[in-house]
């Protein structure tokens, strides 16, 4: 999931892990499809 605040957008997941905040929500996407491949 991407969730925004303000100018930032970061991916978070529900077993808790989540990204560092990104200006680009391509980056925050592009995160989060890099968990969801190898969930760490």
């Amino acid at each position: 999931m991407i969730t925004e605040r303000g100018s930032f957008a970061f991916a978070v997941c529900v077993c808790s892990w989540f990204a560092p905040a990104r200006r680009s929500r391509d980056l925050a996407r592009r995160d989060a499809a890099g968990h969801l491949l190898n969930p760490d």
